[in-house]
């Protein structure tokens, strides 16, 4: 498989992974119940705990933006921007805790540095890293109190 296939397949990879813990509760709803998380009533989404989602989420879409273009893939950038900027309409957290986690984004792409076994490109494995990294949790929680 050529890299950028693999790129794009590992960015879907991560999609996949951190959307199934936000749709875990709605696996057991008939399937004319699902919802996605960005239809949720107005209110619900400006609880605290699903604007930390937003965040985190949107944190993630910057990050997956940033290695399409690095990549030279328009396609991927241009769909994951796009994502960063859905999450971001429903946001409630000031424009400069995006920039603030914006500039996180850059310094997990910079510094971390991972690898498998199987050789290759692990870019996409700091986008994961970053959505569950501490920083990321505590930068959320300087912007949204709960």
């Amino acid at each position: 498989m050529n890299s950028r296939r693999y790129f794009a397949a590992a960015l879907c990879a991560i999609g996949l992974m951190t959307s199934s813990a936000v749709h875990a509760a709605d696996a057991a709803k008939p399937a004319d119940e699902l919802q996605s998380f960005t239809q949720l009533p107005q209110q619900a989404l400006k609880s605290d705990d699903n604007q930390i989602k937003l965040f985190k989420y949107w944190a993630l879409a910057r990050c997956g933006a940033t290695l399409s273009k690095q990549a030279g893939s328009a396609a991927l950038e241009e769909d994951w921007s796009n994502t960063a900027a859905a999450y971001l309409e429903y946001s409630t957290v000031p424009l400069e805790a995006n920039e603030a986690a914006q500039a996180l984004v850059d310094k997990f792409l910079k510094t971390t540095t991972r690898s498998g076994s199987t050789g290759g490109s692990y870019e996409s494995m700091k986008c994961i890293d970053l959505f569950n990294s501490k920083e990321l949790d505590v930068l959320a929680g300087q912007y949204i109190k709960k």
